[in-house]
């Protein structure tokens, strides 16, 4: 997974510098309407099975399920928010 400068400073815009100094930028897998999608959160707590890293002082993890969701998968952000480029989400199958 690869972090860019915009994304990493869009978080730290966004998220309260408490939440930042002891909380973790996490990636995981959750269901949702058309299967898993992969999803991402501020917590506390990293389960040790998780991938960790840090990028410019803040903490992120991937959940070991997420992993190879997020192999080549880019977080940046822009004025609308924040994108996962390269990431393709379960398409809902009529």
């Amino acid at each position: 997974m690869n972090i860019t400068d915009k994304a990493v400073e869009t978080l730290r815009n966004i998220i309260p510098a408490d939440d930042l100094e002891t909380g973790t930028v996490r990636f995981f897998m959750a269901e949702g309407c058309c299967g898993p999608s992969l999803q991402m959160g501020i917590t506390g707590e990293v389960p040790e099975t998780d991938e960790t890293f840090e990028v410019d002082g803040v903490r992120f993890s991937v959940a070991s399920e997420a992993r190879e969701q997020v192999a080549q998968v880019t977080l940046n952000a822009d004025e609308s928010g924040f994108r996962l480029e390269g990431y393709t989400a379960p398409a809902c199958q009529n």
